[in-house]
């Protein structure tokens, strides 16, 4: 008997062990893993900054308005020759936001893609497909991933702080026909089920009152300078053209920030 115990003991301990070791090299596995998925994200990135040179540059908000159209066209044009799908590039200052935006057949096309076609678990940012490709809708609605490390559209969560989101309220977005300056006009912490926030439709049938209204509503911050803004394009009768970014926020599994930007004409 004590021998049998003894055997026992000794297959109980090489099981032990032996589930020890394959969690060991499991956790290393995903280390691993983890890090190829952000190197290789990376990597991507940075091939596509080095053709839209604009991008990332703190100063490119003094100067984009004033770049040459031709020089757009041709950088976008590289950009289309990696995917057809990159429909624009979105810089937000004052954080790691500096990416192009995709648009595919539906929007989980770039869920899990990144902008070769390929799985990533980072994915992509992208318009939904509910907006045209040119950002010409009232509202554009833009999603990507909450990643660690400042990746795809985690930053969009830093603007909870009250005094980050006074500080930084400007980027640039980058079509083949010219740059424009985002003003950001409000921030929303919501849940994925919110129809006033993730229906880009909805806003096509808004009058100046009733958008005015929806970007205020429910608001955790405003800008009285987005405001104004807005504002004076109403007056102007011509059409506002809002950016609104969303990921999700650790609150819960259906929390959502969305940072809602002006394009400035």
């Amino acid at each position: 008997m004590k021998r049998f115990l003894d055997i026992a003991n000794g297959i109980v301990s090489a099981c032990l062990i032996t589930v020890l070791l394959l969690g060991a090299a499991y956790a290393g596995f995903a280390l691993w893993d983890n890090r190829q998925i952000y190197a290789a994200a990376e990597g991507m990135f940075e091939e596509m900054s080095e053709i839209m040179s604009l991008s990332g540059d703190t100063e490119a908000s003094e100067n984009v308005e004033n770049s040459e159209e031709n020089e757009l066209a041709a950088k976008f044009q590289q950009l289309q020759e990696i995917n057809p799908d990159v429909t624009a590039w979105l810089t937000v200052f004052g954080t790691a936001i500096d990416y192009p935006l995709m648009q595919g057949i539906s929007n989980l096309t770039y869920l899990n893609k990144d902008v070769y076609g390929e799985f990533s678990m980072t994915g992509s940012v992208y318009l939904d497909t509910r907006n045209a490709r040119d950002y010409t809708d009232i509202y554009n609605l833009v999603y990507g991933h909450n990643m660690s490390r400042h990746r795809m559209l985690s930053d969009i969560n830093l603007f909870k702080n009250e005094e980050f989101f006074n500080e930084n309220q400007t980027g640039i977005l980058l079509l083949p026909e010219r740059g424009y300056i985002l003003q950001a006009v409000s921030y929303f912490l919501t849940t994925a089920n919110n129809s006033q926030l993730f229906n880009p439709e909805n806003w096509d049938m808004l009058n100046s009152e009733r958008i005015l209204e929806y970007v205020q509503k429910d608001a955790m911050y405003i800008s009285q300078t987005g405001l104004d803004e807005l504002t004076k394009i109403f007056e102007s009768e011509e059409q506002p053209r809002l950016l609104a970014l969303s990921t999700c926020s650790p609150e819960s599994d259906d929390a959502r920030t969305i940072l809602v930007m002006l394009i400035l004409p």
